[in-house]
């Protein structure tokens, strides 16, 4: 939240209530967020038995602070990101680009495109996009940025203290604390961090994790800083996974469908798994955002990238109900 007499300008960031926003680099995430991530929050993306999913977000979070010059940085004890994230961040969509991808408006007057019964043709169709850009998304994860702008936390050994000093000391060299903020003060910038992996016992002081997120949080909430997490609560133990719950302002889980799922759900085309909002912000005490609907799927492709869609239940035409009986068992019945 903003002191008293700030004004604070950052490229690609706006004030809300007092609050600077800014774009996590998916239009149906920003919806259901209430418009936009509020500076200071921490996202938490559980990515349920899979670890290829949350990627997507990481990436649209990446580059949009990419495109608004924010400073990046990406931490991971696993895998190297500068051979696997780094070379799959996508690029901007050019304003031709999105007029290319806009489908034709429908021609309710017309009776060669009618596959209806007439008495439905004035009814509006369900959409079941999230966004004021329906399934189109700012950025193409089929075009890559080359030699992307985002730090990387690289040390032999990789420990949580040494990974909190080093956020410090881009807190610190980039002014980016929200003190002295005030009219007239030095230029501030968004630091937008990734922690990948967090709950993996690799790193060398794992059982600091709890204070490791106290410290966080709290430097978080002195800065402009906006933080993105991901873990796995399958393998997570409980009092772990509540220590990450408690941190977050944000939750959310991914969860794949599975294969009976799959067939169940053929209807619904591309859609990978459920997208469950478990916790959302709350830096504002009044006037919090609601979400109009909780039945959420989503859908991660390497074209179209994150998009997040409203599950609509199939017709029940495969199976008949409970004690129906079979319309052949009607044809010998004398009325």
């Amino acid at each position: 939240m903003l002191n008293i007499g700030d004004s604070v300008q950052i490229p690609g960031c706006s004030t809300k209530k007092r609050l600077l926003e800014t774009s996590s680099g998916c239009d149906s995430f920003d919806t259901l967020l209430g418009g936009a991530l509020v500076n200071s929050s921490i996202v938490l993306i559980d990515e349920y038995r899979s670890r290829c999913y949350g990627s997507y977000l990481v990436r649209s979070f990446l580059a949009e602070g990419i495109h608004n010059s924010h400073r990046c940085f990406v931490a991971d004890p696993v895998v190297d990101v500068k051979d696997s994230l780094l070379k799959v961040i996508p690029t901007r969509k050019t304003n031709d680009e999105h007029k290319k991808e806009v489908p034709n408006a429908p021609n309710p007057g017309g009776e060669i495109d009618m596959k209806i019964a007439w008495r439905y043709g004035n009814v509006k169709q369900v959409s079941s996009a999230i966004g004021a850009s329906g399934n189109d998304n700012q950025y193409d994860f089929s075009k890559h940025v080359e030699n992307p702008n985002v730090e990387v936390y690289n040390e032999e050994v990789s420990s949580l203290s040494g990974l909190y000093k080093k956020l410090c000391e881009i807190v610190r060299e980039e002014e980016l604390h929200t003190k002295s903020s005030g009219r007239g003060g030095p230029k501030k910038n968004l630091l937008r961090v990734v922690l990948k992996n967090i709950d993996m016992e690799i790193w060398e002081d794992y059982k600091s994790l709890g204070r490791f997120l106290a410290c966080l949080r709290s430097l978080a909430r002195s800065s402009y800083m906006i933080v993105y997490i991901t873990a796995n609560s399958y393998r997570v133990p409980n009092d772990t996974w509540r220590i990450l719950e408690s941190c977050a302002d944000t939750q959310i889980q991914l969860m794949p469908f599975n294969e009976n799922e799959k067939k169940m759900f053929r209807h619904l085309g591309t859609a990978h798994g459920y997208f469950y909002l478990k916790n959302l912000p709350r830096l504002m005490s009044v006037g919090t955002h609601t979400p109009p609907i909780l039945d959420l799927i989503f859908e991660a492709s390497s074209r179209k990238g994150f998009q997040i869609r409203v599950m609509h239940l199939p017709p029940a035409f495969e199976e008949p109900a409970p004690g129906q009986q079979n319309s052949s068992s009607c044809q010998n019945i004398d009325f």
